[in-house]
């Protein structure tokens, strides 16, 4: 696995908390609720570089196919 796709499977990761952090059964469940916080929080940063480095090669891709 190359580091492009443990990026992607980071970010994948994240999306998913996302949506658990939003379920009532483990809003529910407070130690559950703050470990999948704290995973998400320690994710973050990483996420929103990869994020910003995704578009920053779809802008370069875009401008060097005009």
């Amino acid at each position: 696995m190359n580091i492009y796709d443990q990026l992607q499977a980071v970010e994948d990761r994240y999306e998913e908390l996302g949506e658990l952090l939003s379920d009532p059964d483990v809003v529910s469940d407070t130690k559950r609720f703050m470990e999948l916080s704290k995973e998400e929080a320690s994710t973050r940063d990483t996420v929103t570089a990869y994020r910003e480095y995704k578009q920053v090669l779809q802008k370069t891709s875009s401008m060097l196919k005009k």
